[in-house]
């Protein structure tokens, strides 16, 4: 059963990557061609504030959310489950409206419509990451991940069709197809998630106190949310103030084109999440296998792809941006080599909090971000944005055995070593026995 849910997750993710990498090629390439250097730093320092502006919209309640739901939904508990969805509903609407407000505020004293334009889009986007989190918590992998390729492919019709009018005020209108490609996607959103919600309009919700479920296991998620998106987007804030937006736009830029790449391996952890506190219980031995298995062959697809993109990067960032964009190429190059670290990544979220054990997330990002500040300022100070990228791998690097040390702690029982990428075990000649034989779905049955 865990198998066919998260090969079913893996191959409703893996049509979404191709479709979405496309797509963002696409977009990226428009993107880039309509707005100059400068005016792609602006865009992404606009964008970091709306990041930073999610940290109060959501403070992590979506994974714990996402999490809890996945439990009473394991269990047959349609009472706990609507209870759930009732507080979370309300909670994201409070917390959109703040959101949204400060954004208006802010648009208001500084007399910018790009702040209004980012009110709306922190509104749109919220509604539509509340209705994922119910596709997610129900494992309607296929359904959310639908969600993702209308969101992509809405944008990329909106900027095709700037591309080709090119109006002066091209900025405001390229930003403007963030909030619009929302709106695109709620319509789709609403659709697939009423036959979810449909089925617990006759049931009686059972009370489900929000706050003391943070009490219990989120207190911890509240305080470790922030610190994950202040770490993200720490780079663009010191490269902004210490160099300047044209050193933001290359590295916005060369995080754009490494998106691209990572898309392949984004979804491991979106299938996990859900799926690890569903099946604990039941198969933990399992558990433990599917880990060290996604682990394994997320590694390797990572070198096969760094080995490919190391001498192409040229070839793609000539297609994306052109000639401006050359400086772009070594950033890239070096932030490559950041896949490998996804695999082991991907696999400590969903493990702690299938474990209820978010204390240890807010450890390890604590002990990232004091780290991680000091040795940002100091390699862009010696090399710009290709300081920054070399100050992630680096501390990239250290914290990967922290979560290793911690995860044996935390959960031994549950823990892969690092080492195993390298072992070949009955598993992997049974997958290489059915891929000779073009059998390969049904190792998943």
């Amino acid at each position: 059963m865990i198998w066919r849910r998260i090969w079913e997750g893996i191959s409703a993710y893996s049509g979404v990557t191709l479709v979405t990498t496309i797509s963002n090629l696409l977009q990226a390439i428009l993107t880039l061609r309509l707005l100059d250097l400068d005016e792609y730093g602006r865009i992404t320092l606009l964008l970091s504030f709306f990041a930073t502006a999610r940290i109060f919209a959501d403070l992590g309640a979506k994974s714990i959310i996402t999490s809890e739901i996945a439990q009473a939904h394991g269990a047959n508990d349609k009472a706990r489950v609507k209870g759930l969805l009732r507080i979370y509903s309300r909670f994201v609407f409070f917390s959109l409206l703040g959101a949204a407000l400060t954004f208006v505020v802010i648009g208001f004293i500084r007399n910018e419509i790009t702040f209004f334009i980012l009110a709306a889009y922190a509104i749109l986007f919220g509604i539509n990451d509340g209705l994922q989190t119910v596709l997610l918590s129900h494992t309607e992998y296929r359904r959310s991940a639908g969600q993702q390729i209308v969101r992509s492919v809405g944008r990329l019709l909106l900027l095709a069709i700037l591309f080709f009018i090119a109006p002066p005020s091209i900025f405001i209108l390229v930003l403007l197809t963030h909030p619009a490609k929302e709106l695109f996607t709620l319509v789709f959103s609403l659709r697939w998630c009423r036959p979810i919600l449909s089925q617990y309009q006759s049931i009686k919700a059972s009370s489900v106190d929000f706050w003391l479920l943070f009490k219990e296991q989120g207190v911890f998620t509240i305080l470790t949310y922030p610190i994950r998106r202040v770490i993200g987007e720490l780079p663009v804030w010191l490269l902004s103030g210490m160099i300047g937006e044209t050193v933001v736009g290359i590295y916005g830029a060369a995080q754009k084109a490494f998106a691209l790449i990572h898309a392949l391996f984004r979804n491991i952890e979106t299938v996990l999440t859900p799926m690890l506190p569903n099946q604990l219980s039941q198969n933990p031995e399992r558990v433990k296998i599917a880990i060290g298995q996604s682990q394994k062959y997320t590694f390797w697809l990572s070198i096969v792809t760094l080995i490919f993109c190391l001498p192409t990067a040229p070839f793609i960032i000539s297609i994306l941006g052109g000639e401006e964009y050359l400086g772009v190429i070594r950033p890239f190059q070096w932030l490559l080599f950041s896949l490998l670290f996804t695999p082991f990544i991907q696999s400590d979220r969903p493990v702690l909090y299938a474990l209820r054990q978010q204390k240890w997330l807010f450890v390890i990002r604590l002990a990232k971000l004091i780290t991680f500040a000091p040795t940002l300022v100091f390699f862009i100070s010696q090399n710009g944005a290709l300081g920054a990228i070399q100050a992630l791998l680096l501390d990239g690097t250290l914290h990967l055995f922290v979560r290793s040390a911690i995860l044996y702690r935390v959960a031994p029982h549950l823990w892969v070593s690092p080492l195993s990428i390298f072992q070949i075990d009955q598993f992997d000649l049974q997958l290489w026995a059915r891929v000779r034989r073009f059998q390969f779905g049904e190792l998943f049955k």
